[in-house]
């Protein structure tokens, strides 16, 4: 979290409370391959490129919000992580991975 500079990584701008255990501003890890999928893929998805951090408005966004506002969140981490590219995963198929997938 400290690596991201505390900051949500969907949205910097986000105001995020201080944690009264850390004493840091409060983010959530989010795996943006969600880490129940492993067995799907041939290499592994608890490495340094998969987690990003997030407010917990986002958090919950990317599981639960809109279809819209949840690939506008998935676009944005894909981007910035790059983990789409590594191994060479569409739009698509991350937006598959939550359900949200475009249908022509």
């Amino acid at each position: 979290m400290q690596q991201v500079g505390f900051v949500c990584e969907y949205d910097e701008s986000h105001a995020l409370f201080t944690s009264r255990f850390n004493r840091s501003p409060y983010l959530e890890a989010h795996h943006l391959i969600p880490l129940r999928m492993e067995n799907s893929f041939s290499f592994k998805l608890d490495i340094i490129d998969n987690p990003t951090c997030l407010c917990p408005f986002c958090h919950k966004a990317v599981h639960h919000a809109s279809e819209d506002f949840a690939r506008a969140i998935l676009i944005r981490l894909s981007e910035k992580t790059k983990i789409a590219e590594k191994f060479n995963l569409t739009k698509n198929e991350i937006f598959s991975l939550y359900a949200v997938e475009e249908i022509d």
